[in-house]
């Protein structure tokens, strides 16, 4: 019998606990956003035994659903981390819900967990420790953030989630990559990030023009960079190294543990680089796909194989 029971609304007790353990992308308004941006079903694990819980968002990719713990960092809150039993467990709850796998971040720069499952792996760079991190260390950065503290640039709260939108889409096509979040979602990130302050939407303005944005979030202790881009017409000032510099600085004032960068597709090692130029490490990030039916999941891991040759 399993320890999890699922839910499509979240526990009594839910906005309590996330509180307590400053869980963002497990709060209700995170899932809430996921949700109204790209139709995802809502569901919540809970284990009274274990004092732990899992927001899942499930994705319909074709005829297939496809659900995320914890999208888009991984992890749990309560009473520890996810062990294998309890993913054995929340798997064996979903079978009801007709999900075909079950995908599970694990971040290289967190608790170790090891699977017994196929998984696709990414570079991730991180600063683990924020409190020690010192931009005058290194010469090439602290010489790039002097250069933009004296440019025209001044970074502000993003208005309107559209005007992120649009620079996304122009920075994704630019890498000939697929548009994975659409307008409705960074209309619901500025909107949230005026409710809650572990969450922030910011631009670089020049001569009151948008040259770039970045969007970073709190969550759980650690600090992460969501999404930036900038405009081509800019670089010379260097939007993203004024709106990196933003971030960090913030996150180091929330006393976060680390920040991280989140992961880089692994056919664009400029973009590790440069993550890397602010001090950064880099390690191998995990998603595992873990089979909640197992015909339905190799189904779909075929289609998904495919559509990724025939792009």
């Amino acid at each position: 019998m399993t320890r999890f029971s699922i839910t499509d609304a979240a526990p009594p007790h839910w906005d309590r606990i996330c509180e307590a353990h400053g869980a963002l992308f497990h709060s209700r308004q995170w899932q809430e956003l996921i949700n109204q941006s790209f139709r995802a079903a809502n569901l919540y694990g809970w284990s009274e035994e274990r004092q732990l819980g899992c927001a899942i968002s499930v994705f319909r990719a074709g005829p297939f659903r496809v659900a995320y713990a914890g999208f888009p960092v991984g992890g749990a809150v309560g009473n520890g981390g996810l062990t294998r039993e309890d993913l054995a467990d929340l798997c064996a709850a979903l079978r009801a819900r007709r999900i075909a796998c079950l995908r599970v971040p694990v971040s290289a720069f967190g608790d170790p967990l090891s699977l017994e499952f196929p998984f696709r792996s990414t570079p991730e760079t991180a600063i683990p420790d924020l409190a020690s991190w010192n931009p005058d260390a290194f010469a090439k950065l602290r010489h790039d953030i002097s250069r933009v503290r004296r440019g025209p640039l001044i970074i502000a709260d993003a208005p309107r989630g559209d005007i992120l939108h649009a620079l996304y889409r122009a920075t994704v096509r630019n890498h000939r990559g697929n548009e994975r979040y659409n307008a409705a979602y960074f209309d619901g990130l500025v909107a949230l990030a005026r409710e809650r302050p572990d969450l922030r939407c910011r631009v670089a303005l020049c001569e009151g023009v948008t040259a770039g944005f970045l969007v970073a979030a709190k969550h759980g202790g650690q600090s992460y960079y969501l999404h930036g881009a900038s405009a081509q017409a800019f670089k010379k000032h260097a939007p993203s190294d004024a709106l990196l510099y933003d971030a960090i600085s913030w996150a180091q004032r929330e006393q976060a543990q680390g920040f991280n960068l989140m992961t880089s597709p692994p056919e664009q090692p400029s973009l590790v680089r440069y993550k890397e130029k602010w001090g950064a490490t880099t390690r191998a990030h995990k998603t595992y796909t873990i089979p909640v039916r197992a015909m339905a999941c190799t189904a779909f891991q075929a289609a998904e194989y495919l559509h990724g040759k025939l792009r």
